[in-house]
Order: structure tokens, then C-alpha cells, then sequence
């Protein structure tokens, strides 16, 4: 076989195999003299334009992932690992105990820029009602904790079906994160404390 010869049939069997993949759901594109180099550089950007999960399925966007509606008036249901949390922040015993047995309620009005929290504790701690507002992409928004205590919400956004935030104690400091979700037809809030591994969630019933 002479060189221009094995020339055209080397490029015959790279266009076929582009052609194969054009036809398995690829985007087609068309050939001409000189384009093999062009195609070859594009096939690794077509297939990481998509993200694919175990069966095969195009997997959900974040962007398509409808977010969760916490507007109405939600009351204290349950708690998980309160009393302990609240010890590891620097509350007393008999106050993390109180904490655990108080009424809260929390209503909510969300919008798609901000959430304003009104929050009620009954009988009162030490900030038995108070009002929040938290615009979405703040980098930080002043709030108080159910007993009174100065924090600071950073960088509350959405993430997926979660609302997620920072939350710093300003006095003693402790670094924390927040999260607040649907669960079960529940609002949960779910706080974390990584550097000391403890972690409390709270839950609430819709009225």
C-alpha cells in the first residue's frame, strides 16, 4: 500500500469511528478534509458536559432542584442531642435542660431573596421573642440564640433543597454550621459543631 493510500484509509477508519459515536446520541458534527484534529479535541468537552448516574440517567441539575417552602408558623416537636450541644457551647446544665423543655415556635415568611424568622420562646429564657431577617448572599447577619447568647449568621445560601449557613458565637467563639431542611413533612434544623464532632438537630411541626 503506498503512503497516500494508507493516508486516506487511516483517516476513513477515524471518520467511521467518529460517526459511531455521533449516532450513539452525540452531537452530530460535520467533516470535511483537515477536521479529524478539530473533532478529536472536542470529544472530552462533549462528554464532560454531562454528568450521568448508575443507570445511566442524566443526573439533576442543582439548578433544577426545587427548593423547599418554610413559610407558616412551626412549632418545637422534638430535639436530638440538645442538651448535650448546648453544653458544648458553654451552657450550664441546668439551662441546657431548660432549653430542651421550652416552647418555641418559629414562623417564617421566605421569599426568593430573604427568609425573616420570628422567633418565640415560651415560657422565656433569656430572649423570649425576637425577629430576624436574613437575606440570601449575606456575608454575615446579626441574630441571638433562644437564651439571648450574640451570633452571627455567615453566608446564609442555598444549597440544593438545603438552606445552609455558617454560625459564629461571638462570645465565647465557636464555629459552627447550620443547616435547614424538609424531612418527613418536618423542618429540621440541623447544627454542627466539627471541630469538637457534636452535632444537635431540632424539629418542627407545621401549624
Amino acid at each position: 500500500m503506498t503512503s497516500g493510500r494508507r493516508q486516506a484509509w487511516c483517516r476513513s477508519v477515524v471518520l467511521l469511528g467518529l460517526s459511531t459515536l455521533c449516532g450513539s446520541g452525540l452531537t452530530h458534527t460535520s467533516v470535511g478534509a483537515g477536521n479529524e484534529a478539530v473533532l478529536a479535541g472536542a470529544m472530552p468537552r462533549v462528554f464532560a458536559s454531562c454528568r450521568w448516574g448508575s443507570q445511566g440517567a442524566p443526573v439533576k441539575s442543582r439548578e433544577a432542584i426545587e427548593r423547599p417552602d418554610f413559610n407558616g408558623v412551626w412549632q418545637l416537636h422534638g430535639t436530638e442531642n440538645l442538651s448535650g450541644f448546648m453544653q458544648s457551647i458553654g451552657y450550664n446544665f441546668f439551662l441546657a435542660k431548660a432549653a430542651s423543655l421550652a416552647r418555641v415556635t418559629q414562623t417564617i415568611e421566605q421569599k426568593e431573596d430573604e427568609l425573616r424568622f420570628t422567633f418565640e420562646v415560651n415560657p422565656p429564657l433569656l430572649s423570649p421573642r425576637r425577629t430576624s431577617v436574613v437575606p440570601v448572599g449575606a456575608p454575615e447577619v446579626p441574630m441571638s440564640d433562644d437564651a439571648g447568647r450574640e451570633m452571627l449568621l455567615l453566608n446564609p445560601r442555598w444549597e440544593g433543597e438545603v438552606f445552609h449557613a455558617g454560625l459564629r458565637y461571638v462570645d465565647p467563639p465557636h464555629e459552627l454550621t447550620i443547616d435547614r431542611y424538609l424531612e418527613d413533612g418536618y423542618m429540621v434544623e440541623h447544627v454542627r459543631y466539627p471541630s469538637r464532632g457534636i452535632e444537635m438537630r431540632r424539629i418542627f411541626r407545621k401549624q
